[in-house]
């Protein structure tokens, strides 16, 4: 049933709010990041990493276990302390991000980094949608569609971002390097909204 006295109008008035829309970005650009390697991962097994076809299901299999468990360790982590989450997940998640770089010649350095890039990136996920939903106010449930808004954008401009370095002809081991650098900004509108808001 519809929340009694609200409109829809009442729920848009959640997008006069310059902290959600920030909040929004924050998750686009820092969650393209994973997305920029995720997009090309079969290629990138193969060709760089020089796994077969068959082992491509692993590598996406281990990336789903990395998501499943970030996803239930991030809420856990998130309902002790939202910030705390925040300023340890994203740099662990750039550490990985980094990591891959190294080691994404090697299958078995691949397969690590991958788990733990899709294992960090799950654990912000709890963290961004609880901040979104604490900026809506009442409009709560539109905040936490807006996470999922946000993630479809990130997953988009990742992997647009990791076809323009391919098709630029920097090689299949650029997404990894586009994906931290992405990480890194989104990181970087991270601390300076935190540091913003203190300042309030």
């Amino acid at each position: 049933p519809a929340p009694r006295g609200r409109r829809l109008r009442d729920e848009l008035r959640a997008f006069r709010r310059l902290q959600l829309w920030t909040v929004m970005a924050i998750a686009a650009v820092g969650f393209a990041g994973s997305f920029a390697v995720f997009s090309y991962i079969a290629d990138i097994g193969r060709q760089v990493a020089g796994v077969s076809a068959g082992y491509i299901p692993v590598l996406l299999a281990v990336a789903g276990l990395g998501m499943t468990l970030g996803n239930a360790i991030g809420g856990i982590t998130t309902d002790r302390s939202l910030n705390g989450t925040l300023l340890i997940a994203f740099p662990a998640y750039i550490a990985a991000m980094l990591t891959m770089v190294l080691v994404v010649s090697s299958p078995v350095g691949l397969t690590l980094s991958f788990f733990l890039a899709n294992f960090a990136h799950a654990t912000l996920s709890p963290a961004m949608q609880t901040w979104l939903m604490r900026i809506a106010g009442r409009s709560e449930m539109l905040g936490a569609s807006l996470h999922h808004a946000a993630f479809n954008v990130a997953n988009a401009l990742g992997a647009l971002l990791g076809g323009a370095v391919i098709s630029a002809g920097y090689g299949l081991e650029a997404p990894t390097v586009i994906g931290t650098a992405v990480a890194i900004v989104g990181f970087a509108m991270l601390l300076a909204t935190l540091a913003l808001l203190r300042l309030r």
